[in-house]
């Protein structure tokens, strides 16, 4: 029935070392793991007996009655087999052979029992070995306690009976847990569902308010000719992404497990799966399209940003060779005041014409010139 293993190694160790407190040899490990077979095998039928012969007797838990039931006596605790403790009533079904080392320390503790009034009832097999002390126990107990403590016989047609039904029960009570099992991991999916779409939702939120406010920030700073910040909408614009990409994966998955539920799968479930797909970008085209707006104004804030670096280099740049070349003061502040606001040479604003190679060497050539003349005019003016 078993095969050897490390729990069975513990056992085995465990009842060695009491059998040696005993001063009493050890069985080998055959034949300790054959007769713990045996008696598992013994206890399994004996259990079947039990709740056939219940069933059959109608003690059932609807009514009161309980299997293994501890019961404190003087003499230990009373272990059984089926009991009403409302009724003060116990039963002790036993299918094979009574022994005096087992069955004896049982009856004393049931006499406890038969004092106070309880009813107690021994149901055992016709045919069945008992011994000597045990039979004269039992006779004992009827006549000190008639009407109270009682002793059943029952022929090996109503033990063969009482497995069948038994075994019919087990059945049935695993059927039954499988089903409840089924129903409490059904019930489970349903809540692990509604939290993600719960979670879902919040993210589409989160993405709605995300694109929002973006966009209501850009339209102001154009409202008021006003710089926006490249590196927060690129950041946007990269949330907002990343957003719509999470919340895209989890429809994903909520429709794999909805379409798993309702029992479409293959070619079927892929072909749902696009068909949803498309329905849901269908619905939210017009986030999307300012998701991409978003982008499209951060990579113009962002060339208008370059644009504006540039030209602040290039108004340094020309401060600073003023000051090599020795200009007054009062050239170097009008010059500064004529370059500010001034795009860099060959760096165009965002926004403006794009010019050919040749325009743009001529007007470079031109601007050079009147630079020349005009810083000329100057010095001649304030010498």
């Amino acid at each position: 029935m078993h095969e050897w293993n490390d729990r069975l190694e513990q056992d085995y160790r465990r009842y060695g070392g009491q059998k040696w407190m005993k001063g009493l040899p050890a069985r080998s490990r055959a034949d300790y793991l054959a007769a713990r077979n045996a008696w598992l095998r013994a206890r399994q039928i004996g259990d079947r007996f039990r709740d056939g012969m219940a069933a059959l007797r109608g003690q059932t838990p609807d009514l009161g009655y309980a299997k293994e039931v501890r019961l404190p006596t003087p003499n230990g605790v009373r272990v059984h087999d089926l009991a009403n403790r409302d009724l003060g009533q116990a039963s002790e079904y036993k299918s094979g052979r009574l022994d005096k080392e087992k069955t004896l320390p049982q009856l004393e503790k049931d006499e406890h029992f038969l004092a106070r009034g309880w009813a107690v009832d021994w149901t055992i097999v016709e045919g069945a070995r008992i011994d000597k002390e045990v039979r004269q126990k039992l006779e004992q107990l009827q006549a000190r306690y008639p009407g109270l403590f009682q002793v059943h016989q029952v022929s090996r047609e109503k033990l063969r009976l009482a497995l069948t039904i038994s075994k019919q029960l087990e059945k049935k009570r695993v059927a039954k847990e499988k089903e409840a099992r089924k129903l409490e991991k059904a019930q489970e999916n349903r809540r692990k569902q509604a939290e993600k779409a719960k979670e879902l939702a919040k993210r589409k939120e989160a993405l709605a308010r995300t694109v929002q406010q973006t966009t209501q920030q850009i339209d102001l700073g154009r409202e008021q000719n006003l710089a926006v910040d490249a590196t927060t909408v690129t950041e946007a614009h990269q949330s907002a992404k990343n957003q719509l990409q999470s919340v895209r994966k989890a429809e994903r998955a909520q429709t794999k497990d909805m379409l798993r539920g309702i029992g479409i799968q293959g070619e079927h479930a892929r072909i749902m799966e696009e068909i949803l797909a498309q329905g849901r970008e269908n619905q939210r085209q017009e986030l999307v399209q300012g998701i991409e707006a978003i982008g499209r104004a951060a990579d113009h804030e962002a060339q208008a940003q370059a644009a504006r670096e540039a030209a602040l280099a290039w108004q340094r740049q020309q401060l600073e060779l003023a000051k090599q070349r020795g200009y007054a003061p009062e050239l170097q502040a009008i010059m500064e005041l004529m370059n500010k606001g001034r795009p860099a040479p060959g760096v165009a604003l965002p926004g403006a014409p794009v010019q050919a190679p040749e325009v743009v060497r001529d007007g470079r050539a031109k601007q050079h010139a009147l630079e020349l003349e005009r810083n000329r005019g100057l010095e001649r003016g304030l010498g």
